[in-house]
């Protein structure tokens, strides 16, 4: 029973954890995708493109962490990737964490873990 139930609390801190640092990308991204239509329309017009820089401070420990699991032995590249091209990098990652979190959530809704069962055997 208590095994079920470490589970099922490590599978909740995993989805807060990865749809936390989805909440921290959501207006970074939406702000690139403005920066880029408006990058659009003043290239047409003989503009300079946009550039755009985040600061990897604004993005928690838990975001980081959260980033990290997904990515693996190539987080330390991917985190590279943030600092030096943000406007590439970060709508690729908040895609990914939406991914995550949406695949987890069909895995589960398929194959829910019922704590109830455990306690009846």
């Amino acid at each position: 029973m208590f095994r079920a139930e470490d589970e099922k609390f490590e599978v909740d801190m995993l989805i807060d954890s990865n749809v936390s640092a989805m909440r921290a990308l959501e207006p970074l991204n939406t702000e690139i995708q403005q920066l880029d239509r408006l990058a659009s329309t003043s290239s047409r017009a003989g503009g300079l493109p946009i550039q755009y820089t985040v600061r990897l401070q604004s993005l928690s420990t838990v975001h980081l962490s959260a980033i990290a699991r997904i990515y693996g032995d190539s987080a330390p590249e991917l985190f590279d990737l943030l600092r030096k091209n943000p406007a590439g990098t970060i709508p690729v990652v908040f895609n990914r964490l939406r991914e995550k979190v949406f695949g987890i959530h069909s895995c589960f809704r398929f194959f829910p873990v019922d704590v109830d069962m455990f306690i009846k055997k």
